[in-house]
């Protein structure tokens, strides 16, 4: 059982929020896992930020990106 119950929308500060929707459009699966980062404003503006900027700027097509990320968590053992 996790510590830290994800936040709410309502819950996050209001400067966060554009990368909170950005996020809710992209990765609603790991909504578990931005939504309890977003306690901490840092960490969720840097994680989840550089995350989404890496996916917009990178020229690896967007399946590719996804295809990676799952291939990390497999290495990782990762349960998702």
């Amino acid at each position: 059982m996790a510590l830290l119950p994800p936040l709410t929308r309502e819950q996050c500060p209001e400067e966060l929020r554009p990368l909170w929707d950005e996020c809710a459009r992209t990765y609603p699966r790991f909504r578990h896992l931005w939504a309890t980062m977003a306690h901490s404003p840092t960490i969720f503006r840097h994680i989840w930020g550089e995350l989404l900027e890496l996916k917009r700027s990178s020229p690896v097509a967007a399946r590719h990106f996804e295809l990676a990320i799952v291939a990390v968590s497999s290495l990782n053992r990762c349960g998702y």
